[in-house]
């Protein structure tokens, strides 16, 4: 699906994602492996420095950087992506271990923020044509899953973070469906003038997500949800 250019962003663009999960899990058993080795850190640095090489491998074997759907079959394959994973499966190991309550709280919410000035540096400064801050969400992801597992039992109780908690529950249908969803959104959004969409960029931004959400549970309630207690 991610590996041809003419697939690539076809049926619902969104499930690239799909393709490239289907990657990792070839690798998976290989990155398992290195961490029972050398530990979980080694998964880290590996998958990190892997996802930070390959732009300089695309640059060798492209004179130009790949636009359009070419960018997307080399920067959002195997190769590019691994960091997240890596980091993902770093995060867990640390949670599983026991070991995200005794981290220092400060350093891991700086992480967790690292992502807005890597964004930023990427899309405005123009520093360099890979957007790198991938890396920084992988850091920043990875940091926040360590961060949230070793808050205090109590702090779940708090009404924004129960419903946020849910929200991560139904995520895997949001998933499926947000795509068709906002292009569903976009219908209005048409309407408008184009001299007016800055004024009403916070009401298309929030419909937008409202709608996305709203589908999402829909589509968990009645199809997830079910599967679930099936096969219990």
């Amino acid at each position: 699906h991610n590996l041809v250019p003419e697939t690539i962003w076809t049926m619902n663009g969104a499930y690239w994602s799909l393709a490239l999960e289907a990657q990792l899990y070839l690798v998976f058993p290989l990155l398992v492996a290195l961490g029972r080795r050398l530990g979980p850190w080694a998964i880290g640095a590996v998958g990190l420095g892997v996802s930070a090489v390959w732009p300089l491998v695309v640059e060798v074997l492209h004179a130009t950087p790949p636009r359009g759907e070419l960018y997307g079959v080399w920067y959002e394959s195997l190769p590019g992506r691994l960091g997240e994973f890596a980091a993902g499966m770093v995060a867990a190991a640390l949670v599983a271990e026991g070991r995200s309550s005794a981290w220092p709280r400060w350093p891991l919410a700086a992480l967790a923020l690292l992502w807005a000035p890597a964004s930023h540096a990427v899309s405005v400064a123009r520093l360099i044509d890979y957007p790198l801050d991938k890396l920084a969400n992988a850091v920043s992801f990875g940091s926040l899953v360590v961060l949230c597992a070793g808050l205090p039992a109590a702090w779940w109780r708090w009404a924004p973070l129960r419903a946020l908690g849910f929200i991560g529950l139904m995520a895997y249908s949001l998933y499926l469906v947000h795509q068709p969803a906002l292009l569903l959104w976009r219908i209005p959004v048409w309407e408008i003038p184009l001299s007016q969409h800055r004024a009403a960029l916070p009401f298309l931004l929030a419909g937008g997500v409202a709608l996305s959400l709203a589908v999402g549970l829909a589509f968990y309630l009645l199809v997830e949800r079910p599967i679930e207690r099936a096969r219990r």
